[in-house]
């Protein structure tokens, strides 16, 4: 029998799909699944004193579902045994499962290196529990595309995939109360929780190499020196653990946890980009960015017909579906806030200081921007699901 999950009305945002229809505790149904809140929709939630959704979300066995997958779904479900394994071994003071770990870490990278697919299938959560499983393996096939695009050969990418698998191993010793809090943590708990890296280092120091080792030590760690445990920084941290870090963050930010429901695919990909030269090295940032949206599903990253606001304040409208945060787009609004006299097209991938800053769905905005937008469309581009007056 399907689950029914909850999601906390704080942790909506503006453009969140759950999957399934979302009903009150009393069973009402306020929401269509697969449809996006909209600022209105929230904000009427809030009014009604609604804080807690419930919806079963529909049977899926990928976030990331393509017709074409990389990953084999039984390799995939393997992993996921695996990590389970990894877990129970840990609890038990048992030693690690290393020949299992190298297997699948093996046929991830056979897999990565002759790809033959078109989709990295990340793993969706069956039900929320399992996020610290499905959360090893997504990071563990991020991280070795990543080194694939870097130009890794077959034994460095085992070390990246192996401690893509590992690096949150030390969480089996933070309490799960810690771990599992739907809220914001406290300081002291916060401080509880940035212990899992040396505990994590503790797990492997005598079991894998120094490569392993300071991907789940330094996984934590900022280019900038404001990470943990350590305040590593620069050149400090290695390359296989930055690359971790960036995986770790992408995959964290979009999938759903206890209470919150995930960040889109571009939000998680404008962070990144955001945070580069900060949390993580230019080169990394910029390279996940570029190169891994195209292995993400078959959805574009941004549909044909969306609107979004840059870093600029101008607001923009995009054409056609785009795979990358970097979309041509048509200006709608300026940043004087004024309708430009003709079409703007402009090509963000040439822009250095432009970038999608948001996805607006605020209806009344949104049906303003149709009726600018329309002004600059001919026939054949008016989306045919737009309501125009």
């Amino acid at each position: 029998m399907a689950e029914h999950l909850a999601v906390s009305v704080h942790f909506l945002y503006p453009g969140v799909v759950l999957k399934g229809d979302a009903f009150t505790e009393n069973g009402e149904k306020v929401h269509e699944g697969y449809v996006p809140f909209t600022d209105e929709k929230i904000a009427w939630l809030k009014a009604r004193g609604i804080t807690t959704l419930y919806y079963t979300p529909s049977e899926e066995a990928s976030r990331c579902l393509g017709k074409d997958p990389i990953i084999p779904t039984t390799t995939l479900e393997k992993g996921l045994d695996i990590a389970k394994e990894v877990e129970k071994r840990l609890r038990e003071n048992a030693p690690l499962p290393t020949k299992e770990i190298n297997g699948l870490i093996d046929e991830f990278v056979d897999k990565i290196m002759n790809i033959q697919g078109t989709t990295l299938n990340l793993a969706e959560l069956k039900k929320y529990d399992e996020y610290t499983y499905t959360h090893s393996v997504n990071v563990a096939l991020l991280s070795l595309m990543m080194g694939k695009k870097l130009g890794y050969n077959e034994e460095q990418l085992k070390i990246v995939g192996v401690g893509g698998m590992l690096h949150d191993i030390g969480k089996v010793r933070i309490p799960l109360e810690i771990l599992n809090k739907p809220d914001r943590l406290t300081p002291r708990e916060f401080e509880i929780m940035k212990r899992h890296p040396v505990y994590g280092f503790e797990m492997v120091k005598n079991v894998y190499s120094r490569f392993v080792q300071s991907i789940v030590l330094y996984h934590h760690e900022k280019v900038s020196g404001g990470g943990y445990p350590l305040g590593k920084k620069g050149q400090e941290i290695e390359e296989f653990a930055q690359i971790a870090s960036l995986c770790d963050v992408f995959d964290a930010i979009t999938s759903s946890r206890p209470y919150k429901p995930a960040q889109p695919f571009w939000y998680a990909l404008v962070w990144i980009y955001r945070e580069q030269g900060r949390s993580f090295s230019p080169r990394l940032a910029q390279t996940f960015v570029k190169e891994l949206p195209q292995y993400l599903g078959e959805k574009p990253i941004f549909p044909a017909g969306s609107f979004v606001q840059l870093n600029t304040k101008e607001i923009a409208y995009i054409p056609q579906d785009s795979r990358t945060i970097w979309p041509v787009v048509y200006l709608l609004i300026n940043e004087r806030k004024q309708i430009p006299p003709r079409r703007v097209v402009i090509d963000l991938s040439l822009e250095e200081d432009r970038f999608i800053e948001r996805q607006i769905f605020d209806e009344k905005l949104v049906a303003t921007l149709q009726q600018v937008a329309q002004k600059f469309l001919g026939p054949e581009e008016t989306p045919p699901n737009w309501k125009l007056k």
